[in-house]
């Protein structure tokens, strides 16, 4: 098959990562593959195959009908079979592409969030319902983000649950365990991500701790405010910014934290990577979370904005007997090996693919 996966633009984010290495694999199994991304970055992603950097302009994102027929046209040119666009305006861009420039193919949207956090008026929701009507199929990170959006936009288009993947061959963690407890929050400086609670949360840490430091790795529009807010407290001193890293477990001792006390998630792809890695995860149980994050069994999961208890799970973490930690951790690193290895998602996703195709035959 010839595929081509759209992504919003290069830059060290789970959809663009994963989408890049979805794109290696299916080419490992003989299928042809593009990856277009739409705006401008300057992140080097893992895909050796045929990359095409549109450099769109973010300005007219709206409404640009020569970026649309640009897309289109690289589209008709190669002549997919499949289309997959892989969140925020990638959707847009492509149906609108696929309306200016006929052309004949398979076009899945996949859907890596929760779309009603975002559908916040009734213009908004007739428009994405316009959207998805030009969509063949759709594919949802976790079942929650499934019934989320089957609810919001009535659809009636086949629509699978196919979770994200890792490339476990290429991952690693080898930093020996630190003097000091570091907690660490992957993920982009954005409202979702709730980077002002886990400042929070880890200034209350500090006062049964002391010692310990918190490391913020991303990037994004409110890392400025973030960084201000950091200058302005009393425990500037224990905090470092790391900025986008490709493997932020190569940097971490085996003995971090990972807390995420996001206000929604899909299904983070940096929870599965730290259950490889053996670090214990915190987080709050908002959207697809649940679905692989077992309280006291592959993690900590706490109510959706209970700073306190979030605050208190990690302290009485330090008090669970060794021999329950490393149960907790190997079910975690075994839950990733048995269904979220790249190698096997793939599959799922060239299965998708080809049942798509035989339908229209």
């Amino acid at each position: 098959m010839r595929i081509a996966q759209i992504i919003q633009k290069p830059q060290a984010r789970g959809a663009e990562i994963f989408a890049s290495q979805l794109a290696s694999e299916l080419n490992k199994m003989g299928h042809e593959l593009i990856l277009i991304s739409l705006f401008d970055g300057d992140y080097s992603l893992p895909f050796e195959g045929n990359q095409i950097h549109l450099k769109l302009s973010k300005k007219n994102r709206l409404w640009d009908l020569k970026a649309w027929k640009r897309l289109g046209s690289i589209l008709k040119e190669f002549k997919p079979d499949i289309v997959q666009a892989n969140g925020a305006d990638t959707l847009k861009f492509t149906v609108f592409s696929r309306i200016t420039v006929s052309s004949d193919y398979k076009f899945i949207f996949n859907n890596g969030g929760v779309v009603s956090h975002y559908i916040d008026s009734f213009l908004k929701r007739k428009f994405n319902q316009f959207l998805y009507r030009h969509v063949d199929a759709l594919i949802s990170v976790t079942s929650f983000s499934k019934i989320d959006l089957d609810r919001i936009m009535v659809i009636q288009k086949p629509h699978h649950v196919i979770p994200v993947g890792l490339d476990l061959g290429s991952s690693f963690c080898i930093n020996p365990a630190s003097p000091i407890q570091v907690i660490v929050h992957i993920g982009g400086f954005t409202p979702e991500k709730n980077h002002f609670a886990v400042l929070k949360i880890f200034e209350k840490f500090l006062e049964v701790n002391p010692s310990s430091q918190l490391w913020l790795i991303g990037d994004g529009p409110l890392k400025k405010q973030v960084e201000i807010r950091v200058k302005e407290a009393s425990y500037s001193n224990n905090i470092r910014f790391f900025g986008a890293v490709f493997n932020p477990f190569s940097i971490l001792p085996n003995n971090a934290f990972l807390i995420l006390p996001s206000k929604i998630e899909g299904l983070p792809a940096v929870i599965l990577e730290a259950f490889y890695h053996r670090i214990p995860v915190f987080a709050y149980d908002v959207g697809g979370v649940s679905e692989v994050l077992k309280n006291l069994v592959t993690g900590q999961l706490i109510p959706a904005g209970d700073e306190d208890s979030f605050l208190k799970s990690m302290i009485q973490y330090r008090e669970i007997p060794v021999n329950q930690k490393i149960q907790i951790l190997q079910n975690a690193r075994k839950l990733v090996i048995d269904n979220h290895n790249i190698q096997k998602v793939a599959k799922h996703f060239e299965d998708y693919y080809i049942s798509l195709c035989e339908l229209s035959k």
